[in-house]
């Protein structure tokens, strides 16, 4: 049996939304394009769309009374290769505010990360 490798660790968060007024359901679209823009790649100007540049990096930290919490491991940079997004995820039907622009009653965000390092025994060892 010849060892490949471990593979780069994932990660999925969730977070409900659900707006009180236009000005709420406005903040929430500008946030989950934002979270759309920064998970793509980019073609570079010059590159005929042949390649592309990778999405920005995060650094995740899970924090608790000013201090990273030390019940929850310490993830590497990574990349977000998910944005999904639903919509009246509550009801489990279509509804909106009766008032405004048609803006969703509530929506669930879960983005997916992935680490671009190999986690290993050592980063184990420090708290990853």
């Amino acid at each position: 049996v010849l060892y490949d490798n471990t593979g780069f660790r994932s990660l999925s968060l969730s977070w409900p939304f659900a707006p009180k007024n236009e000005d709420e359901s406005t903040r929430l679209r500008e946030l989950i394009k934002v979270l759309k823009f920064y998970s793509a790649p980019e073609f570079p100007p010059s590159s005929l769309q042949m390649w592309m540049n990778f999405p920005n990096t995060w650094a995740i930290y899970f924090r608790s009374k000013g201090d990273n919490n030390k019940n929850l491991p310490i993830f590497g940079d990574m990349v977000m290769t998910q944005v999904q997004v639903d919509y009246n995820s509550a009801s489990g039907a279509w509804a909106s505010f009766i008032d405004g622009d048609g803006a969703p009653l509530d929506v669930l965000i879960t983005i997916g990360l992935q680490e671009i390092v190999i986690n290993s025994k050592k980063r184990i060892m420090e708290g990853g």
